[in-house]
């Protein structure tokens, strides 16, 4: 018939497994001769099929000869121990690269300028403010703190500063009309903290001063610590708590 009868043998007892004619597949082959893993067989003549348990991959046959399945577990272990070595050579490559370009990250982080103010005048530094609304005498306190970062613009809608990098905390929803559109503005100066108001129309008042254009003092200097700022001068419901950090 031109047929392979492909036998099972096991307890002394034989049962058939399969028939295979000429150029069909009997298994994968390529292990042992490197061949590509879809490669076929043709069947001639007497056929073997091996049924093996682990044990037979690592014993002798009765003749002394190496069983068949001990070559195929010796030549995979050489596959596999050529895999892991590849593999641990991409590891280390990768962990070379990634070295490498964390270096750069770092050289390039401490290659950039301290950020500076607008002014040039010294390290960019972050100020604190509790916000707080005035009716009559009761003045009633936000939760929480905010964190900005100088320089800093506060009104109305302040618009350009002509400060690059200027943060601007807007009151666009019931503005309080003593609040002019940009009431002051916060920046470093020659390594100090100060406060300048220029244009609003009442000016403001910080811890007591009353600074602005109808004062004729348009600038006060901000030392480290707390200072209560009534943002549009006396009388007015915006009030602030500001705490300034040691600069320089």
């Amino acid at each position: 018939s031109g047929q392979v009868v492909i036998t099972r043998e096991a307890n002394g007892v034989t049962s058939e497994l399969a028939k295979i004619g000429p150029g069909e597949v009997v298994g994968e082959m390529g292990v042992l001769q490197g061949l590509s893993r879809i490669a076929t067989a043709t069947a001639k003549g007497k056929c073997w099929l091996y049924g093996m348990t682990l044990q037979d991959l690592v014993d002798k046959r009765s003749d002394g000869q190496d069983h068949p399945g001990s070559v195929v577990a010796r030549v995979l272990a050489q596959r596999l121990k050529k895999s892991m070595e590849k593999l641990e050579q991409g590891q280390k490559e990768f962990g070379i690269a990634l070295e490498s370009a964390q270096a750069a990250v770092q050289a390039a982080k401490a290659a950039q300028p301290v950020a500076r103010s607008a002014s040039g005048k010294g390290p960019s530094v972050q100020v604190q403010i509790r916000m707080g609304w005035r009716s009559g005498e009761e003045v009633s306190w936000s939760a929480d703190e905010s964190t900005h970062s100088l320089p800093l613009a506060f009104g109305g809608a302040p618009g350009p500063t002509g400060l690059a990098g200027t943060e601007l905390i807007l009151v666009e929803e019931s503005a309080p009309p003593r609040l002019g559109p940009l009431q002051f503005l916060i920046e470093v100066r020659d390594g100090v903290v100060v406060l300048r108001d220029e244009q609003s129309p009442y000016g403001t008042e910080v811890s007591g001063i009353s600074i602005g254009a109808g004062t004729g003092v348009s600038q006060i200097e901000l030392p480290a610590g707390q200072h209560v700022l009534v943002a549009g001068g006396e009388g007015s419901p915006y009030v602030m708590v500001l705490q300034i950090p040691a600069v320089g």
